[in-house]
């Protein structure tokens, strides 16, 4: 009789301290998850913003680049000179583009336009330079309105690549004569900045422009996400300063 009811009486306890064991052991998972996923959040806050941050220097830079060689004799004289002296003064202007073009290999090509957006002078040469006009691209168009400019994401006439463009007026006696310019190729720029994150194992990073068109991504999967599954995300990722949210993609 006794021993029934201490079987009674241990069945439920025990039951129930398995219960609130197993609740426990629920409980501390959670908060486990829950603090690694706290963790990860910021860590990957962290890595966002230091690459937005580096990413916005490395442009500035390089339009500090374009303008201060928009200054340069040579390419003044190159535009404003003709005959044997402006030739040999868009010689001396080929020469200075090659070497800024060596000493700064981020550049695919340099180039110097006059106001009609022809090519006097650039580098690397290219044989049909001469065909070459730049007349209608916006960023020319900006830059003959008197200041340094970073373009949208074009197939760039000089390389034939998809690449940007970072161009500044190059002016004579408070009067623009031409526009100086710099081609970065898209997959070296983002090989410069994606390449630290393909070793992540659980994600991948990517880069948009202003359009929430998809530009570059770590595991190179561009096309994937410029579908329409990923469109509300982008859409949010586009028109918000900075943030983090959550997406099942």
């Amino acid at each position: 009789m006794r021993g029934g009811l201490s079987r009674k009486i241990l069945i439920p306890t025990l039951v129930i301290i398995a219960l609130g064991l197993v609740a426990v052991s629920i409980m501390e998972h959670l908060n486990a998850r829950s603090i690694l996923r706290q963790e990860l959040e910021k860590r990957l806050d962290r890595e966002v913003t230091l690459t937005a941050k580096l990413i916005d220097g490395w442009l500035q830079a390089r339009l500090i680049d374009i303008t201060a060689w928009s200054r340069q004799e040579v390419l003044i004289e190159a535009l404003t000179e003709g005959g044997y002296y402006g030739r040999s003064a868009r010689d001396g202007a080929e020469n200075l583009l090659s070497n800024l073009q060596n000493g700064y290999p981020q550049y695919e090509g340099l180039f110097l336009a006059n106001l009609q957006g022809e090519i006097i002078a650039i580098s690397p040469p290219t044989i049909n330079s001469a065909q070459i006009h730049l007349a209608d691209r916006p960023y020319f168009q900006q830059a003959l309105l008197g200041k340094g400019v970073i373009s949208d994401v074009i197939v760039s006439r000089l390389t034939h690549s998809k690449a940007f463009t970072v161009a500044a007026p190059v002016t004579a006696q408070g009067k623009i004569i031409g526009v100086i310019g710099g081609v970065i190729d898209l997959a070296a720029f983002n090989a410069l900045f994606l390449d630290d994150f393909r070793v992540k194992q659980y994600g991948y990073a990517f880069l948009a422009e202003k359009g929430q068109q998809v530009i570059g991504s770590s595991h190179n999967n561009e096309s994937t996400l410029t579908g329409q599954h990923y469109q509300a995300a982008l859409h949010r990722i586009g028109t918000e300063k900075k943030g983090l949210f959550r997406y099942d993609g």
